[in-house]
């Protein structure tokens, strides 16, 4: 405060400043800023990803009704009874509907945790997440509670194709006889992110050759009793592994054509998605075809430019 006054009437005036005490008016507000992380940045169909939301009250009051919301992306699934609040399960809680969190007192911080599983592949191959966190407050105590709504900064993870599984047939020889055995092997590998279970493996074998008995193998254990043609039970072949089938037939038939074709088949299923049916998958392998040489002979002529005649040998088309 600034004033003057004069004293004396011969005199100037005579200036005074004078300050104010200091008033400190306390400024009641609550304050959260979340962020949320993930646990991968590149992820693939059946991956789990798992969602960490934290945030601590920077206010001067308590915030109340605290509660978070979070609508999943496109090609993701919620896990049940996967969210956590501060390491604590919390049966039943779901963020599409809301995960109550309660009160925060200033300084007091919280962690949400969750977890969504990969079920598609997402447009632009691209999963992108927000989280809203709405709580209340009430700076002053003579007026209304004020609501707020505050969201967490974009998340984005990067979604990759998975290999297709792969189902293959190959036979230890090219060319046969009559009476000769065939060794076929059949190679199953997952290259997804999901288990294949029940998985079953069968031969409809041909005429033109007979299954030779007590001869199946599975990842080189012996199988006795089992029948490719009946079917060679595999049971759950994980990500990332392979089995391999043996077995031998003898060829006992000529085949009309000369060639011996085959194909396996594969069945098993798959549940990307635990809150959904499993996906049942039929496959056929590519054929494998094996040249019949015979034992009958065929008169063969004009194999040479002079006439010269000579037996050729059963299906053995070269000259």
């Amino acid at each position: 405060v600034s004033f003057q006054y004069q004293p004396d009437a011969t005199k100037p005036p005579v200036s005074v400043t004078t300050p104010t005490p200091t008033t400190i008016t306390p400024v009641n507000v609550g304050t959260i800023n979340p962020i949320k992380t993930a646990d991968k940045s590149v992820v693939s169909v059946g991956d789990t990803i798992t969602f960490t939301i934290t945030f601590q009250n920077e206010g001067t009051i308590p915030v109340t009704s605290i509660s978070i919301t979070d609508s999943l992306p496109a090609g993701t699934s919620f896990i049940p009874n996967s969210v956590t609040i501060n390491n604590i399960p919390v049966p039943n809680a779901n963020p599409s509907t809301g995960i109550p969190v309660g009160t925060l007192n200033p300084s007091d911080a919280v962690t949400i945790s969750f977890q969504v599983q990969v079920i598609t592949l997402p447009p632009n191959r691209m999963i992108t997440n927000i989280a809203s966190i709405t709580y209340t407050s009430q700076p002053d105590p003579t007026r209304p509670p004020v609501t707020t709504t505050t969201t967490t900064p974009p998340i984005t993870i990067e979604v990759s194709p998975n290999e297709p599984n792969t189902f293959i047939k190959t036979a230890n020889v090219n060319r046969v006889e009559l009476g000769d055995f065939i060794t076929y092997t059949l190679i199953f590998t997952n290259n997804g992110a999901t288990p294949a279970n029940n998985v079953l493996i069968t031969d409809s074998l041909l005429p033109e050759v007979t299954f030779y008995p007590n001869s199946v193998t599975v990842n080189g254990v012996i199988r006795p009793g089992t029948n490719p043609t009946i079917g060679i039970i595999i049971g759950t072949v994980n990500p990332g592994e392979s089995v391999v089938v043996r077995f031998i037939v003898q060829v006992t038939a000529e085949p009309r054509d000369g060639l011996i074709r085959n194909t396996a088949r594969i069945r098993y299923t798959l549940r990307p998605d635990p809150t959904k049916p499993p996906i049942s998958v039929d496959e056929t392998s590519d054929p494998n075809i094996i040249t019949f040489i015979g034992p009958f002979v065929s008169p063969n002529l004009n194999c040479f430019f002079d006439g010269t005649r000579f037996i050729r040998r059963g299906w053995d088309s070269e000259c």
